[in-house]
């Protein structure tokens, strides 16, 4: 329960604050699709589908991930899963991206990003 783990709730908060996301949910599962044994953080992000790119979508997640939830980075995988879409009620779509990589790698790739993102 997440009121057991305030690093958590810091995280939450710092991720409602990511601009363009409308929804967050933090899962922390423990099987690949591949059917190997891995330990996945996963970030579930509902958009708003104003934000340009969902690998800079992905990369504002992950920084936040980072910055307020230091043991991301004994996960085997972190995974951002954005999802966007419509309901206009009589018509509805909705797409889902899965972005994983490992907390070497989102490092890797965030410290070769601009300081403004």
């Amino acid at each position: 329960m997440m009121s057991n783990h305030p690093e958590l709730k810091n995280m939450t908060r710092a991720l409602v604050g990511v601009e363009g996301a409308q929804q967050i949910r933090i899962i922390n599962t423990g099987t690949a699709g591949d059917g190997n044994q891995k330990r996945i953080l996963e970030i579930t992000v509902v958009g708003d589908g104003k934000s340009a790119g969902e690998e800079a979508f992905a990369d504002r997640v992950v920084k936040q991930v980072f910055e307020n939830y230091p043991a991301a980075g004994h996960f085997d995988v972190v995974r951002v899963s954005i999802s966007q879409g419509y309901n206009f009620g009589f018509a509805y779509s909705r797409s889902v991206r899965n972005i994983d990589r490992t907390p070497a790698e989102w490092k890797s790739r965030l410290a070769a990003l601009p300081d403004d993102n």
